[in-house]
């Protein structure tokens, strides 16, 4: 099937973690990786993607022990961001192939630094084999890419006054106003 799709010339170029990955296109899977609670990704992420792009989505739930709440204080996102969390939820999208990860969850990068977001990544990459990227290392590659200096942040009410101080010092940390 990768060989006559290529003879047609269908191709896919994708940009990720500052790398350019030129793949067959036929058609693409995004696993996406996000917070149990999170609200709205199955709708958010297929509609921001184009046709070719089967989008793939599982939960991260926390450890046994952490308690089931919704992940809106920074010891709440810290604990989805465990690798026994990351790794079931990543055990539940080997069901099927997936071409590209994602780990959508900015305050998760936030409570974590943008340093560990990193091994976060690299660690998922490791375990996936595929590449990864976060939300969070997106929105400041694209964020650099336009030449911004300066960034506001709007946080939805159920996030307090520490994920607000913990967003400004993750983009503060990379150059940012």
């Amino acid at each position: 099937r990768l060989a006559a799709l290529e003879r047609q010339g269908l191709r896919l170029r994708l940009r990720i973690a500052g790398k350019v990955i030129t793949m067959n296109a036929a058609p693409l899977t995004l696993g996406v990786l996000t917070p149990h609670a999170a609200a709205g990704p199955e709708t958010e992420i297929p509609g921001m993607t184009r046709a070719g792009v089967d989008v793939v989505l599982a939960r991260v739930w926390p450890p046994a022990d952490a308690g089931l709440v919704p992940p809106s204080a920074a010891a709440d996102l810290r604990a989805l961001t465990t690798l026994p969390a990351l790794d079931q939820a990543l055990a539940s999208l080997r069901e099927g192939p997936v071409d590209v990860l994602a780990y959508a969850s900015t305050s998760s990068g936030y409570v974590l630094g943008h340093r560990a977001e990193g091994r976060l990544i690299e660690h998922l990459r490791h375990r996936a084999g595929v590449p990864v990227v976060s939300s969070g290392a997106a929105a400041t590659q694209a964020l650099q890419a336009c030449g911004v200096r300066r960034v506001a942040l709007v946080h939805p009410p159920w996030f307090g006054d520490d994920i607000d101080r913990l967003g400004a010092a993750y983009f503060r940390d990379q150059g940012f106003d």
